[in-house]
Order: C-alpha cells, then sequence, then structure tokens
C-alpha cells in the first residue's frame, strides 16, 4: 500500500514501481480530487485506506495525511516507511523555505502529549537538504514516535535519488 504525496499519480513514478514490486499493491493519490476535499474528509479516505494494517509506504503529504490520521487512533499500520514525509511546519534556512501544511499545531501537541498511534515498526527516510521534510522535524518526530528507524541522506534533498529509495524499499519489504 502506499498513499502519494501532494499532486501523486497512482500511475506514475514510485507507484508505478511499487506496482511491479507486489500483486496485491494499492495505491491512494493525494491528486486533485483528494485535495479538493476538506481535511476531515481526506482523513477519512486515509483512515479506510489504512484499516488494513498492512505495510504501507507512504511520501511527502501522504506522510502528513497518515501522521494526523493517527491521531488518538486505536490502531496504526503495521509497518510503515516514510519517505520525505512532511511532518508539520518546516523551516529551511538554506533557501528560506517554509510550509505550514493544516492541523499542524493540532499534530505537533498529539505528538508531544503522545496521542500518536506508533506503528509497530516506523522507520522514517529523508534528505539532509530537504526543504519540505525538515531533519530537525523528522529527527524530533523520529524521538517523539520512538520510530525504528532514521536515515538522514547526505546531499539528497526532498527528491531522495531513486538508488536510496529502492535500497530502503527493499530493506522494508524484505
Amino acid at each position: 500500500m502506499q498513499a502519494t504525496g501532494r499532486g501523486g499519480r497512482i500511475d506514475r513514478g514510485l507507484s508505478a514501481y511499487l506496482a511491479t514490486l507486489t500483486p496485491d499493491y494499492k495505491g491512494l493519490a493525494a491528486d486533485s480530487e483528494l485535495l479538493s476535499l476538506s481535511i476531515d474528509e481526506q482523513l477519512g479516505r486515509v483512515r479506510e485506506f489504512t484499516a488494513g494494517g498492512e505495510n504501507l509506504i507512504v511520501n511527502s503529504y501522504g506522510g502528513y495525511l497518515l501522521m494526523l490520521s493517527l491521531i488518538d487512533a486505536h490502531k496504526a499500520p503495521e509497518r510503515v516507511l516514510m519517505l520525505s514525509p512532511l511532518l508539520g511546519r518546516s523551516v529551511f534556512p538554506k533557501t528560506m523555505m517554509a510550509s505550514r501544511p493544516p492541523r499542524e499545531k493540532a499534530l505537533k501537541l498529539a505528538l508531544a502529549e503522545g496521542r500518536v498511534a506508533k506503528p509497530e515498526y516506523l522507520r522514517i527516510v529523508t534528505g539532509e537538504d530537504d526543504a519540505i521534510c525538515c531533519p530537525d522535524l523528522a529527527r524530533s518526530v523520529s524521538q517523539q514516535l520512538e520510530a525504528d528507524r532514521l536515515d538522514v541522506i547526505p546531499g539528497e534533498g526532498h527528491d531522495i535519488n531513486s538508488k536510496c529509495v529502492q535500497a530502503a524499499l527493499e530493506s522494508f519489504l524484505g
């Protein structure tokens, strides 16, 4: 299963590659249709999509929607791989980029209070120069959720190179 980043598609890129790896692949695109819904409706779709509780691979905004959906949740997916996930408000001083996604204060508070359900296994992979998934924020969230593994890849930005992504996928999918 995979949830894409903002504007992502199921028939291209990472989604298309994942579909070649497993016959039971399912994807949820953070496309214009999903993004046109209210944030509550978006989270409802994510909850429906992740109800199976199996392996889940999310990237960028898909990771953010997953995090919001896990606030006060009784159950989390068993295993989650987050690739360059948006994890809240990010400020990247090198480029003066900043992002402030919806409900970022609610997510920050829920993380601080321990109210975000943690998957049995959680791995976060991001680039050292990622302007969307701020590495410092990734480290903080990783600590708060007691992630099993955090990889901050030197020299990589938000679009992590395919060799690094493939290595993370192979390790995750076993």
